[in-house]
């Protein structure tokens, strides 16, 4: 028997997606079992062609792998969340396999566990694909997700959205159904979930559900199980399995060979530590000191480096945060790059230099790159007593303009400014009216309560 299997990736991947090959070959249970491998890749990465031909044959001779190196249809789609348009790879398989019908697709981030001769023969006949339910099903994820802009076309979606990690694609039916043309014109709409999302929109009704240890999410945890099991997205037994015997571990999320520690990554680093062509094509030492962007150490903005803004910043820096100062004040930045305060708190240029020195403490004029890409970013501009005595809050209402404008992934926007009641949900229709890319962000209030002269200590102890 041969079965097809596609993995699509850029430069990238080129090393991810060895591991994830050498896992297929060495799980497969009979030596009747062979597999045509087929690697959907940018120019840029089709140097992996000759070490996975290499690595599939030291394990099975019968195996073959073709690379076909492409132009990406949509290159111009939507991007977010850190994701390229690379992800977009796997809906052009019925165009660049057209002598197949059926093709398993598999992301990279994955570890396989077991044979694939079960899920191969699965009969997909008058569907158009075959894949596992995502988490995004459970109340709480499905309500977070809510008030996106085109979550309503998926309401009837709620209990069957699946994962695009995984999936046993009926090329003959996407073909009959023309659905590429359907896919080129979602792919230019701010879908947050990009072609996950593409898929469950215009697949409904002819997606065969797949049992969870197929694609078994890393980092669920048992109270997810329990949630799949209550709200009936699976069976008790179903999770059983995907917990004790998965066929395929997925790497969603945190990846293993940036952070060691992420959940079931041992098991991926056991497998990569155990394979003579693989050991030492990661730095393992780099991974095991990495912990991510946890509630322990994130990555923070701060806006303003008045009394307020810097003792913030430069306090979450010592925390182990990493850490960026916006201010507008060029010649400001520049004094707090050589380490010198602008303001007099006890302790606080010491800290500022300390922090500046280990690279976790940053400053900068550009709020663009500054807001980007971060966990949170605190608002800690001033808020000057107008004549009439209220409170001008002009400077948060910049901010807030600025931080919808840039931001390209969820966040949550802290405000440590002096302000009224009602100044927060002012902050959050501020955002969500100038937001310009398809992200979820909160917005939480942190009032400064702190006395001058014990400002840092109080902020640490």
């Amino acid at each position: 028997m041969y079965i097809n299997i596609a993995f699509c990736f850029d430069h990238n991947l080129i090393r991810q997606v060895q591991v994830a090959a050498a896992s297929l070959l060495d799980h497969t249970g009979t030596d009747q079992v062979h597999y045509h491998i087929y690697c959907i890749c940018t120019k840029e990465a089709s140097q992996a062609g000759d070490r996975l031909r290499r690595l599939v044959k030291a394990r099975d001779r019968e195996s073959s792998v073709t690379v076909k190196v492409v132009e990406n249809l949509y290159q111009d789609a939507y991007e977010v969340r850190g994701i390229s348009s690379g992800a977009y790879l796997r809906l052009m398989l019925h165009r660049l396999l057209p002598e197949l019908d059926k093709i398993l697709y598999t992301d990279v981030d994955v570890l396989f566990r077991d044979d694939l001769t079960e899920i191969w023969q699965t009969d997909l006949t008058d569907y158009v694909l075959a894949a596992v339910k995502g988490t995004v099903n459970c109340s709480d994820k499905w309500e977070w997700n809510s008030d996106r802009p085109y979550w309503h076309w998926l309401e009837d979606m709620k209990g069957k959205y699946i994962n695009s990690g995984v999936l046993l694609l009926n090329l003959a039916e996407v073909r009959r159904r023309n659905l590429e043309e359907e896919w080129s014109k979602w792919a230019k709409e701010r879908l947050y979930y990009q072609d996950q999302d593409i898929l469950n929109l215009t697949c409904k009704g002819a997606i065969l559900y797949l049992p969870l240890k197929y694609n078994r999410f890393a980092y669920i945890e048992e109270d997810d199980y329990d949630a799949y099991v209550s709200e009936g997205i699976f069976t008790g037994q179903e999770c059983e399995e995907a917990s004790n015997r998965p066929v395929i571990i997925h790497y969603a999320g945190d990846k293993p060979w940036k952070r060691y520690d992420t959940n079931l990554g041992y098991l991926w680093w056991d497998y990569v530590n155990s394979q003579p062509g693989l050991q030492g094509m990661f730095d393992e030492e780099k991974a095991r000191k990495y912990h991510g962007p946890t509630l322990l150490e994130m990555k923070i903005a701060v806006a303003g480096t008045g009394y307020v803004g810097l003792v913030a910043g430069v306090c979450f820096a010592e925390k182990g945060h990493d850490v960026t100062c916006v201010d507008v004040d060029e010649k400001k930045v520049r004094m707090m790059e050589s380490g010198v305060s602008p303001i007099y708190e006890e302790g606080l240029e010491e800290l500022m230099q300390k922090n500046n020195a280990t690279g976790r403490l940053h400053y900068t004029t550009d709020y663009r790159s500054a807001y980007k890409d971060v966990d949170a970013i605190f608002i800690g501009v001033g808020t000057p007593e107008r004549p009439d005595g209220s409170a001008n809050l002009s400077y948060i209402a910049t901010v807030s303009r600025q931080i919808a404008e840039s931001v390209e992934r969820d966040c949550l926007v802290v405000v440590k400014s002096t302000v009224p009641v009602g100044t927060n949900d002012k902050v959050e229709q501020f955002i969500r009216d100038f937001l310009i890319r398809d992200v979820k962000v909160e917005v939480a209030s942190n009032p400064e309560f702190l006395a001058q002269g014990s400002a840092v200590h109080d902020t640490l102890h």
